[in-house]
């Protein structure tokens, strides 16, 4: 098993070295530029992703049916909650 891993790592590195080798023969580099900034870029004016209104699925909403009321609502009432904070 590990001679065989050292077999394909070593033929992956023949056909790099191939490929390399190639790019150099026919001269094909391939410039990156990198856009700069402006220079009147503003650091306090923030960019936000737009909003997006999302519906359950309805076989979501069938497995549970008090999705549909208020998802974030807290099961437990003020006393209990308090309780489990404070211990009381």
């Amino acid at each position: 098993m590990e001679s065989q891993l050292l077999e394909i790592i070593q033929n992956l590195s023949l056909k790099v070295d191939a490929l390399y080798a190639d790019r150099e023969r026919t001269n094909t580099h391939q410039e990156h530029t990198m856009d700069m900034q402006e220079q009147d870029f503003d650091p306090y004016a923030k960019t936000r992703a737009p909003q997006v209104e999302i519906e359950a699925y309805p076989e979501l909403m069938d497995a549970i049916p008090n999705m549909k009321e208020d998802f974030f609502r807290s099961p437990l009432t003020d006393e209990e909650r308090k309780e489990i904070i404070y211990g009381q």
